[in-house]
């Protein structure tokens, strides 16, 4: 083949047509390779005498291919949102406990955050676990309260 019409595969090293998507050989699929150059230095050196990484030979542009991959902005680990959601629910029925319907709230509305700072999965059901999870945490406020008032009388 000609070095025009051939794709190296970045798992076996076979050679592929140009127009192959996948390997012949083991399967894989071939994605589109780029050119690129990096620098790893001063060439001649300068105030890295003293280091054998940047030494005057040593310290030369690689130029190579590389393969591009496609990055997930999103990454899994949606059972965090779940959990969230289902704290977040069952502090609403548990408010007549109001320590345990407090913890339950709690743990919805910091599992629902983690969801968002940490970009996993499951968007939606951490923010029902957020809403129920605060709704549950003022429904044991309120039985708190009541709860005081009423031991006052």
């Amino acid at each position: 083949m000609s070095e025009e019409n051939v794709k190296i595969c970045p798992f076996c090293g076979s050679e592929n047509s140009a127009q192959s998507k996948f390997c012949t050989n083991c399967g894989v699929a071939l994605q589109e390779q780029k050119e690129i150059s990096i620098n790893y230095g001063p060439e001649n050196g300068d105030g890295y005498e003293n280091n054998a990484e940047y030494s005057g030979e040593a310290s030369s542009a690689w130029t190579g291919t590389v393969v591009e991959e496609e990055t997930k902005v999103e990454g899994g680990n949606i059972g965090i949102a779940i959990a969230s959601m289902v704290c977040g629910i069952l502090s609403i029925p548990c408010c007549c406990l109001w320590v345990f319907s407090a913890l339950l709230g709690v743990a919805a509305v910091v599992l629902g955050i983690i969801t968002f700072s940490q970009k996993y999965d499951g968007r939606g059901m951490a923010i029902a676990g957020i809403i129920t999870g605060g709704i549950g945490l003022i429904l044991a406020l309120g039985w708190l309260l009541m709860m005081s008032f009423t031991a006052l009388i």
